[in-house]
């Protein structure tokens, strides 16, 4: 629907807003977590900065299992479109910061240079972690997008993927088959190795491919 009842700041949407997020937050706290991680990421020890990753099919899960230490320092990206702007609320209610932006598409700018320009700035930054989604915001689901591998190399920071392993849990029919644990069921919250890619890594496609293809490969494993 148009209208501007329902724009962002409006009493409806801030109404909506809150409503949703304190549902969301209440129902991961049913949850049974457990952390898997030797990084120091959960426990709020890492005072390194690295870009964090995991697949788009756990964003509305994992965001609400990361410590508060973490939410903190963290800055995510969100897309410009309807859904990113719920989405740059909700992760500000749990005190993480988004860059608005995606990639081009059609010809329109949609914020992805000004992004990507603002991203390196965080990287250059102590104790900070930029959480990037590498097959979002539209797919193809667990395909890596050249983007994340890029930055990597660039800003030659560390690339920490994650991912959270639900017990029971139920899909939606949206393109990336979106996770929704069963209340009160146990998930885990599993850090992999960080990998590090050199400067070469973004030299030719056959070096982005592979950068690529070793990203998916380990944050598939971390959801064996």
């Amino acid at each position: 629907m148009k209208g501007s009842f329902v724009e962002p700041g409006s009493l409806i949407y801030r109404l909506g807003l809150w409503c949703f997020y304190t549902f969301l937050n209440v129902w991961m706290k049913t949850l049974r977590v457990k952390y898997s991680d030797t990084t120091g990421v959960s426990a709020g020890t890492n005072k390194s900065t690295a870009i964090l990753v995991f697949w788009h099919n756990r964003v509305a899960v994992a965001p609400f299992l990361l410590s508060s230490k973490t939410c903190e320092k963290t800055v995510a990206m969100a897309s410009r479109s309807k859904d990113g702007q719920i989405i740059a609320d909700i992760l500000a209610r749990l005190k993480i910061q988004a860059v608005r932006g995606s990639a081009n598409k059609r010809g329109r700018d949609k914020g992805g240079a000004a992004a990507l320009i603002q991203s390196l700035k965080i990287l250059r930054e102590p104790d900070k972690f930029l959480c990037l989604i590498p097959d979002g915001p539209r797919g193809p689901m667990y395909s890596v997008q050249p983007g994340v591998v890029m930055l990597a190399a660039k800003s030659q920071r560390e690339i920490i993927p994650f991912t959270v392993n639900m017990s029971c849990f139920f899909t939606l029919k949206t393109w990336d088959k979106l996770m929704l644990p069963l209340p009160f069921s146990r998930a885990e919250v599993v850090f992999g190795e960080p990998l590090k890619y050199d400067k070469e890594s973004a030299s030719s496609e056959e070096a982005l491919a592979a950068g690529r293809e070793r990203l998916r490969q380990a944050l598939n494993e971390l959801c064996e």
